[in-house]
């Protein structure tokens, strides 16, 4: 599928945490989302760091040959320590840079587990698509119900007129990432 920049390859926007978390399980989940992400022929962006799951998933697809395309704030890059192995390395000055970055860079995203940091950027993804102002879809991989309370929240929200349930058509949630991955390609505009 060729993009309208004339680039061949489908890039996909991950956002996830980039704290170590020793407590549970979750790097085999990013590094699944790498190597799946590789095995499609597509190209990663994520937020430049080599910490926490934006390590896991990066160090996954650069090791099965996927470009990597890392965007990073200036000011956080002594605290995230931008990954060396990166196909593209892009410095910006500040957190709203990059989401519009990762925004104009990817095709559809993936959201792994993280913070109040990886909700901002997905809900502003979810928004965007709501406005009008891109059709991109997203998928929450829902590892071990980690994002069940925010799928929840959606059909609350759906439910009382709040949303409207066009979210549904670019927004998915999936626990098996395959699945997940199969629901956004099939998302994608034409």
């Amino acid at each position: 599928m060729r993009r309208k920049d004339g680039r061949e390859q489908i890039s996909v926007g991950v956002f996830c945490g980039s704290r170590e978390v020793e407590e549970y399980d979750l790097t085999a989940s990013a590094e699944e989302v790498g190597e799946l992400i590789a095995g499609y022929g597509y190209r990663l962006v994520f937020g430049g760091g080599n910490t926490g799951l934006m390590s896991a998933v990066s160090q996954s697809a650069v090791d099965f040959y996927a470009p990597v395309v890392g965007i990073i704030p200036k000011f956080l890059s002594s605290v995230e320590k931008p990954a060396d192995n990166l196909t593209e390395l892009i410095y910006v000055d500040t957190m709203a840079e990059r989401k519009e970055r990762m925004f104009l860079e990817s095709d559809m995203f993936l959201v792994l587990p993280g913070g109040v940091g990886t909700l901002d950027e997905a809900f502003e993804v979810i928004t965007n698509n709501q406005l009008g102002l891109f059709r991109k879809p997203i998928g929450f991989f829902d590892v071990d119900g980690y994002y069940q309370k925010i799928h929840e929240f959606f059909e609350t929200a759906i439910d009382c007129g709040l949303i409207s349930d066009t979210v549904n058509d670019l927004c998915f949630f999936d626990s098996n990432i395959k699945a997940l991955f199969e629901k956004l390609i099939g998302a994608l505009p034409d």
